[in-house]
């Protein structure tokens, strides 16, 4: 009885997880070289407004490394 109820736990915990290795790691990646900071990957644990936001984010905001490599800060955007 209690063995389906573990089966059922595995079944939704396991794509999940899955999932978030698959976009979480590369997006994180993404975040972190345009200049914005790691944390914003959180963001996707909200289901599935999260990785809409983050998207969007990357889209349209201004991207904190183009403001470094504007002003000439050194070590900038390499």
């Amino acid at each position: 009885m209690y063995g389906d109820a573990g089966m059922g736990a595995a079944m939704i915990v396991g794509p999940a997880f899955f999932f978030w290795i698959v976009l979480g790691v590369p997006l994180w990646r993404i975040l972190t070289r345009a200049g914005f900071s790691g944390w914003w990957i959180l963001m996707a644990l909200v289901p599935p407004v999260g990785f809409i936001v983050i998207v969007l984010i990357l889209a349209f905001a201004e991207w904190p490394v183009h403001r470094s490599r504007a002003a000439g800060e050194p070590g900038a955007g390499a």
